[in-house]
């Protein structure tokens, strides 16, 4: 039904005598549905931005959901202008198209016509780095849109605001949070799910997300119980669906294994285990790690410590300093 409400949109558009520039089509994020374009009407020959929430839409009634604000040439041209100088960098497909082989939902489309050519941009969720140069361009269209759309402007453009704020999810699934189980296991898998219950590393909710170690395997996920979505990321694809009944366990039961906290300078690190003479840490949502001898070599401060943690990293110490060193970074840790 989406795809006729927007089939519906353009043959509206064509026969009110307005031709599409750029076109950005937002589907199934967080569950909503959004047509913007900017057009040129030629009977005015005037630029408007337009919006229509299609959702909403009736098919019959194209004009009455269309909601339109008039646009300055100038930021036209310099669409134009950002375009052109960026034609040959975009010309290929493989550049274009940076769809999630594993997520089926956040969809977002960019249609570009540009020297009579038409250029299509395919992503999830978020736009990607590479395609930078679309930054001004899709803020600028944002600007002139009901200031209700604000928040799905910076999170599509979340990478380039805050890489912490906005995890790219892999996976995301419908879910009933009113149900003790997830209905979309089956019975083998809700079984082994429940076996890795004892496995669970660490587990904290930092700002509106999950952060979970279970087996070694990193897990960042959000649950929003009124739009029922479950968002998974993980390092490790494919998803093994056994692992979503216990991530889905510590949000019911609001579980907390807290991480253990470097930290040095201005930087805070989650620390999860040692390997020899390294940490292994957790740095925006993934994993890392850090030489004991260079964290320790400056000043520094840890947290939470859990007692494995501590033994294992008080067996690192006597490894990688002096006699001395390690007597006085002994202090340090147990003030």
């Amino acid at each position: 039904m989406i795809d006729k409400k927007i089939l519906t949109i353009r043959k509206h558009l064509n026969k009110k005598n307005e031709h599409v520039l750029i076109e950005l089509i937002i589907k199934d994020y967080d569950k909503s549905n959004f047509y913007i374009a900017l057009v040129f009407n030629k009977n005015i020959e005037k630029f408007k931005v337009l919006f229509i929430p299609i959702d909403v839409m009736e098919i019959t009634k194209v004009e009455e959901y269309s909601c339109y604000q008039f646009i300055n040439v100038t930021y036209v041209s310099y669409f134009l202008e950002i375009l052109n100088n960026n034609e040959e960098l975009f010309a290929e497909d493989a550049f274009r198209n940076k769809l999630s082989k594993t997520l089926n939902s956040y969809y977002i489309e960019i249609n570009i016509h540009l020297n009579q050519k038409d250029y299509c941009f395919l992503t999830n969720q978020i736009i990607p780095k590479e395609w930078f140069f679309l930054f001004d361009i899709v803020v600028t269209l944002f600007e002139h849109l009901p200031n209700i759309m604000s928040e799905l402007c910076n999170n599509i453009l979340g990478l380039f605001n805050s890489y912490f704020n906005h995890m790219k999810y892999d996976y995301s699934f419908d879910i009933d949070t009113k149900k003790e189980n997830l209905n979309i296991l089956t019975s083998k898998e809700l079984k082994a799910g429940k076996e890795k219950l004892k496995n669970i590393q660490y587990a904290e909710k930092i700002q509106d997300k999950y952060i979970t170690l279970i087996e070694d395997n990193l897990f960042i996920f959000t649950i929003d119980k009124d739009k029922k979505l479950f968002n998974i990321y993980t390092e490790n694809k494919p998803l093994k669906k056994e692992y979503l009944y216990p991530l889905y366990y510590l949000y019911k039961e609001n579980i907390t294994k807290k991480f253990v906290r470097l930290k040095q300078k201005t930087n805070t690190y989650l620390a999860y285990d040692l390997d020899n003479t390294k940490i292994l840490i957790i740095n925006n949502y993934h994993k890392e790690e850090i030489l004991i001898k260079d964290f320790f070599s400056e000043e520094f401060s840890l947290f939470d410590l859990n007692d494995t943690f501590k033994e294992k990293l008080t067996k690192a110490l006597k490894e990688c300093f002096s006699k001395e060193e390690y007597q006085n970074i002994l202090k340090t840790i147990n003030n």
